[in-house]
């Protein structure tokens, strides 16, 4: 259950500014002209066309690392459309992906069904800032010895949903804004282009909105916008799909906390477990709405690519090995921030700074 009162006044008083400055661009990218030639440039290079067209890579922190971010997509099988509401169009989109499936070590998520909704990313790591892509990792061999290439490795994708940079803004609010921007875009880009490298369309997420609370600084909300201009940046620049997660929190609007849940950090999500709902009072929280938002960028670059794909990848260890190889390294890395641990909106286990 989400605590909305207390949030609500909180909000009205502390965020609407830095709210309503930072709208555009769509929320869903408009996949034509240089980004649509892009996006068939990287899918027909040599290393993109021995990828999966029916399978994406999951990269961030704990927003998507979290059981609440497209798992319950994933174990909806087959995809019901009473749960889509005006978007019962898009059930063709999720079967599409659904249809990838690996090895049972791939999920952890209640269903077991292991396809990309419902894979438990190496590359998605509560507490992470963007640092953490390329935290190297013992789970698969060289030279894919970063989580980012490991995951990319044993998922062949076609495309990832990237999202860093809340914990970026919460671990270096006291370094200078500029040299705290500079390092975030420089591992912005190096994601970017090593994504392009493993021929693999990186589709860029700008991040929620902080609310002010016990454990998150007024600096800090009034940073996330600045984060957002460099992802918006990079995206342009390297002409990839943006993925404006951002703009569709704002809209909600302070009255639903601008679908934060009440640790100011998290996104909230309906009833406290639903995200496969997609119905107008399930669209008022944080995580139905970027689980929406996934799936209409999915939907955008199947339109643009379709395609099929070249036989399964080799079986791999089980998760709970994997990603426990890929935690005890993280934990020695400088993107490791947290002295602490909680569990977000949706119980997940959540490490960030203190």
């Amino acid at each position: 259950m989400h605590t909305k009162t207390f949030l609500s006044s909180l909000a009205i008083t502390l965020f609407p500014a830095a709210a309503a400055a930072q709208t555009a661009p769509p929320v869903v990218p408009v996949l034509d002209g240089a980004t649509r030639a892009q996006v068939l440039a990287i899918l027909s290079s040599p290393a993109g066309s021995v990828n999966y067209r029916d399978a994406f890579a999951k990269i961030g922190d704990s927003i998507t690392e979290s059981g609440s971010f497209l798992k319950d997509v994933g174990c909806m099988r087959p995809p019901d459309p009473a749960f889509y509401g005006a978007y019962a169009g898009l059930v063709a989109t999720v079967s599409y992906f659904q249809s990838r499936t690996y090895g049972a070590g791939y999920t952890d998520a209640w269903c077991g069904v292991p396809d990309s909704f419902t894979r438990a990313s190496v590359a998605s790591m509560s507490g992470m800032t963007s640092t953490f892509a390329f935290s190297s990792t013992s789970v698969c061999p060289s030279p894919f010895t970063t989580v980012l290439r490991c995951e990319y490795y044993r998922m062949r994708p076609s495309y990832a949903l990237i999202m860093f940079g809340t914990n970026d803004v919460m671990a270096n609010v006291n370094a200078t804004l500029v040299d705290a921007l500079a390092r975030y875009r420089a591992n912005m880009q190096n994601i970017v282009a090593q994504s392009i490298t493993d021929g693999v369309v990186p589709v860029l997420s700008t991040i929620p909105p902080l609310l002010r609370t016990s454990e998150v600084t007024q600096a800090m909300v009034d940073r996330v916008a600045s984060y957002n201009q460099v992802v918006i940046d990079v995206a342009a620049a390297n002409s990839v799909p943006l993925w404006n997660y951002n703009r569709s929190l704002v809209e909600l609007g302070a009255g639903d906390n601008y679908g934060v849940s009440s640790d100011g950090i998290h996104p909230s999500i309906y009833r406290g477990s639903d995200g496969a709902n997609f119905t107008a009072a399930a669209l008022h929280y944080g995580y139905n709405v970027r689980n929406l938002g996934a799936i209409q960028v999915l939907d955008a670059l199947r339109a643009v690519a379709g395609g099929s794909a070249p036989p399964p990848p080799p079986p791999p260890p089980s998760t709970s090995s994997s990603r426990r190889a890929t935690r005890a390294t993280a934990a020695t890395s400088p993107s490791a921030t947290s002295a602490g641990s909680e569990k977000d909106s949706a119980g997940q286990l959540c490490y960030g700074p203190r």
